[in-house]
């Protein structure tokens, strides 16, 4: 079993609003979150194909994953600072790990649902993902680090494609139902636009 007592979240300077909800709701949960300067994509280097978020969010987790490539820490609890997480959170994941396989490498406790990928059901609560994307609340072994920065170095996929089309297929990753989490609708700094993020919250519950 592991306890997740300490977060990583991903925030731009010039959204301090959002970074003060999410120390509430971290603190509600009774866990300790270190805010990760996110790179605002507006003023970094250009990258063909992708909307100026999306390069910034790989910057981001360029510079996060280069700081923990000598980390001690088992594992790295990531997300994104625009999340609500349901009320029985820790209840749940210990009850939902105990069914995960011991084999993990990463955890979803949320993602969009592609319904040309895989999600294959494993145990009660419990799914394989494959070609699954959203990397906006998970939890990953720390000797993944060097292989996702690696491939984010490449800027060949945004981020969460580098998850869900090089990460997904060769390591295992699980993912929970119903999500923890739902992702606050509005403007999204990653799509640059207004986002609903209905099929999240159709997934969510508040309670299991």
């Amino acid at each position: 079993m592991i306890e997740l007592k300490k977060a990583y979240c991903l925030n731009l300077k010039r959204r301090p609003q959002k970074r003060q909800r999410m120390s509430e709701r971290f603190k509600r949960l009774g866990m300790t979150v270190e805010f990760i300067d996110a790179v605002d994509g507006e003023k970094a280097a250009r990258v063909k194909g992708f909307t100026p978020g999306q390069a910034g969010v790989v910057y981001s987790f360029i510079n996060f994953l280069k700081s923990k490539l000598n980390t001690k820490e088992e594992y790295l609890f990531f997300c994104e600072d625009d999340i609500v997480f349901c009320m029985d959170f820790h209840r749940r994941f210990k009850k939902f790990y105990e069914r995960t396989p011991a084999n993990w490498d990463m955890i979803y406790l949320g993602w969009y649902l592609n319904a040309g990928g895989k999600v294959n059901r494993v145990s009660e609560n419990v799914f394989k993902l494959i070609y699954q994307q959203g990397c906006f609340c998970f939890i990953m072994k720390s000797h993944l680090i060097p292989v996702v920065l690696e491939e984010m170095k490449k800027f060949q996929q945004v981020a969460d494609n580098v998850f869900g089309w090089k990460i997904q297929p060769k390591f295992n990753c699980y993912g929970y139902k119903p999500f923890f989490i739902f992702v606050e609708p509005g403007m999204s700094d990653t799509h640059g636009r207004n986002m609903t993020y209905t099929g999240i919250k159709n997934s969510f519950k508040l309670t299991q």
